[in-house]
This record gives structure tokens, sequence and C-alpha cells, in this order.
């Protein structure tokens, strides 16, 4: 969708950069003394938290304090993952946050690292009580199978498995979120969208090999089957991870870890009664501002690794974390030479990760 004009994206009364210190930057920088402008930049924002917040910034800087007073602002909701999203750079637009380079030649584009290096991942609640021993632990007390088998196991017992403090299987409702199966994030039409010539999708989820038989598996959430590609679904058959992969689409990922953060945990046998989640999120992103979340960590990225890589999580060799990237942000290159000021901005519009 196109936003155009500066009357659909602000108004003088709620102007960011007002007094005498931004007015004496102005002056310094002789602003004041420039004509008035008649191009009309386009900024393209991704579906995403960070890119809105980037691109926000940066229209702020060139209405007020380049005075260009009227701009078109490119959203796309239309793409479902970074590796779509980095390959359509559409309309000439000014982009501040590209995960992957765009092929191109610098006659058309021009692109510089944003200085924020990128990472799509796996996040735990700070308050997860393996969070220090991470899927090691899981590895090495991996009782479930034992625990579904004893006689002895009562619903009264204290928590015997690390896996406790994660939501069983079954535990989200799809249905009552989406309805239809076809409407679940992954559904009949995606194993051809994703590249998966054995997996399926069951009942919006994908099981690995080690789940198949045992109804106690748990639950790890992901978005789209898009984003991940087979990542982290093979990463999880790999390292023998007894969770199964549930899709729930961003509104019922952002709507599960919201859930998760508001539940009360309490300490129960040195494990925590309550939601432990395991989520697909990336980084740079405010959620984890608001709610507190850390990397769940696995084996680091490695060319080795990355290597085995298939889409067909049956066939992924893949037991690792995704590759940090550093981030692009990227410009038309005819506007270096027809807009100095404009250009002059996006080069040295620079962040970090803090």
């Amino acid at each position: 969708s196109l936003i155009s004009s500066r009357s659909s994206l602000s108004s003088e009364s709620s102007e960011c950069l007002v007094g005498s210190r931004f007015d004496a930057i102005r002056s310094s920088l002789r602003l004041d003394e420039v004509p008035k402008r008649t191009f009309i930049p386009t900024i393209e924002i991704n579906d995403w938290s960070s890119s809105a917040i980037e691109s926000s910034v940066f229209r702020i800087l060139l209405e007020e304090m380049l005075g260009y007073r009227d701009l078109r602002v490119l959203y796309r909701p239309d793409k479902t993952s970074f590796q779509l999203r980095a390959k359509d750079f559409v309309c000439q637009a000014i982009n501040l946050e590209l995960w992957q380079h765009i092929p191109h030649s610098e006659s058309q584009i021009i692109t510089q690292p944003l200085g924020v290096i990128g990472r799509e991942g796996l996040y735990v609640p700070k308050s997860t009580p393996i969070l220090s021993s991470h899927f090691q632990f899981l590895q090495e007390n991996d009782n479930l199978t034992s625990l579904a088998q004893s006689p002895s196991t009562s619903s009264n017992s204290k928590a015997s498995s690390p896996y406790d403090v994660f939501p069983p299987s079954g535990d989200f409702n799809l249905t009552a979120l989406y309805g239809d199966p076809e409407n679940y994030a992954c559904n009949s039409h995606t194993p051809s969208t994703v590249g998966w010539t054995e997996s399926i999708c069951a009942n919006g989820s994908w099981i690995p090999p080690q789940c198949a038989e045992i109804e106690e598996c748990k639950e790890l959430y992901l978005d789209h089957p898009t984003n991940s590609l087979g990542w982290f679904e093979g990463m999880v058959k790999n390292l023998g991870l007894k969770f199964r992969v549930v899709y729930l689409g961003m509104q019922g990922l952002t709507r599960r870890v919201q859930e998760a953060h508001a539940q009360e945990l309490k300490s129960v046998g040195g494990l925590e009664d309550g939601m432990g989640i395991v989520y697909y999120w990336w980084d740079p992103h405010p959620l984890h501002s608001q709610y507190p979340s850390s990397r769940f960590i696995i084996p680091e990225f490695s060319d080795q690794c990355n290597n085995t890589y298939s889409a067909e999580p049956m066939d992924s060799g893949v037991d690792c974390d995704r590759e940090a990237r550093s981030l692009l942000k990227a410009l038309p290159a005819g506007l270096k030479q027809s807009q100095p000021d404009l250009y002059a901005l996006w080069n040295s519009f620079t962040l970090d990760n803090t």
C-alpha cells in the first residue's frame, strides 16, 4: 500500500525536532537557506517493526531537517519471509533494512552496511529455567519416553523432566485462530511452496521422526514455514529435540509470546511451573525489550553445518543456528547526484544493535 503526502504522515503540531537546539543545527548546515523541495522521495517499509522504526526516524529527518515536506511511504505487507522481501526492491524506493544482498547494477542501486547485525533464531523467556544449559540439558535429560511409560507417574507428581516447562502437543488451538485448516500457516499447499519433498503439514505442524510415536512431545513455535525454509525443522530433527514444530503465523506467534510473559512463573521442584516456550524471532526487534527474552542456545553456525542444509527437513543435516548477517540499506543510485543532501543523510545514517 502507498501512503503519500505530508498530511498523511504527520502534522505541524506533531513535529519532533523543535527548539533552539535543532534550529542551531539547521543554521550551521545552512539548511534554512535551501529552496523549497520539489522532489518527492519514496521510502519502502518492510512489514516488521525494526524496519518501521528506522524508516520513521529517517522520514522525520527528511521532513524536519532537510525540508522534504512531501514523501511517499511504500508499505509491503504481502511479503512473508526475509528471503522474498530482500529480492523485491521496488519503485526506486529508499530501504533502510535489507537482510540479503540484492543482485543489481551499481548504476541503479547503491547498498551499504546499516551497521546492524541481524540474527534469526530461537528464543525463550528469560525466566525459563534451562536457559543456562540450553539444548544440551534437554539432550542429556531426555526422559519423555520413560515418563510416558512409567505407571507410577501421576498428574500430581512434581516435574521430573526439563521438557515439562514447555507446552504439551496440541496446547495451542489453531482452529480457534484460523478456523479452516487450509487457513493455517502450514497447510496442504505449504510443501510445494517451501521445497518439501517428503514432509507434510500435520494439523498445522511439522513432526520430527523422534516425535512420531511420542504423544508427550512438546511444542516449539515458528511463524511461517517460508521463514524457516526447513532450517529449524532440520535442526530439531538432527539434535534429537522432543519438539513438534507448530506454525502460528505472526499474529498467533505474537499472542503466544505475550501469554508466556504474562503468566506468573512459580518454582516447583527446581523447575518452573508455568509456560516456558521456545519460539522463532529475530534481532533487532523491540519485542525483546517488551518481553525480556534470550536466545535458545544451540550450536553456532558454521560453513560445515551450512553445507548440509536442505529445504527438505528429512534430508537436511543442519544441527546449528542460523548465520548472523550484516544488514544493508539501499538507495536509488540517481539520487546521489540529483539529491545530494538526501544522499548525504542516507550515507551517514547508521545504527547498531543497542
